[in-house]
């Protein structure tokens, strides 16, 4: 499998042949190019680099300058594939292909500290009549074994989190924009870095 670094532009709506109107995400790539090569016996183990940002360490400057690679290139990944590659090779949209199955990796919109009705969907208590449970988590225990049982839905920290999303549909390709749809939602908020794996 290989992977590429993309950007979450938005969400929009489009129509099928039969007029259903379904979510797509568009993505756009970032430049990616192949940074690194170790051969095996059967598979090629390679390192994908991509994004860019205004400074990165001296070690992956001169990495990239040795490559004659003049972009910043600031995440990397391995992958291990069957195909061979050449160093600084740039890798686009064509690598994918029309209704192919992906999978996409982002990190989910951080929500903060959270109660237990947002975070896990607890049921509120009655709002009126006295009483004074409304949004209290309730009883969270016996009196063995006497502590907080592991894994006990609390309130407590949601979301920015990793999220992978399996068998996503890709609806349509722009070549000359670099730029992937996708049917469906993918995790994190707009501009913020997609993982998008192809099977090969």
């Amino acid at each position: 499998m290989i992977g590429l670094f993309a950007q979450k532009i938005g969400m929009t709506q489009i129509f099928d042949e039969n007029g259903r109107v379904f979510g797509v995400t568009v993505l756009k790539l970032y430049e990616n190019r192949v940074t690194k090569i170790d051969p095996n016996k059967d598979v090629f183990k390679i390192t994908i680099s991509g994004g860019e940002k205004k400074r990165i360490s001296k070690a992956q400057k001169s990495q990239l300058t040795n490559l004659k690679i003049k972009s910043n290139l600031c995440w990397s990944k391995e992958f291990l594939t069957k195909n061979s590659y050449h160093l600084s090779d740039e890798l686009k949209t064509d690598l994918f292909q029309k209704d192919e199955l992906v999978k996409i990796i982002g990190t989910g919109k951080g929500k903060g500290f959270q109660g237990t009705i947002k975070r896990h969907g607890f049921s509120r208590g009655p709002m009126s009549h006295g009483s004074h449970h409304h949004r209290k988590p309730g009883s969270i225990g016996s009196t063995y074994p006497q502590r907080v049982v592991k894994g006990k839905k609390m309130a407590g920290h949601m979301g920015n989190n990793q999220v992978t999303v399996k068998n996503a549909k890709i609806i349509d390709i722009d070549i000359d924009n670099n730029i992937l749809v996708v049917k469906g939602s993918v995790p994190g908020s707009n501009k913020h870095k997609i993982l998008i794996i192809k099977n090969d």
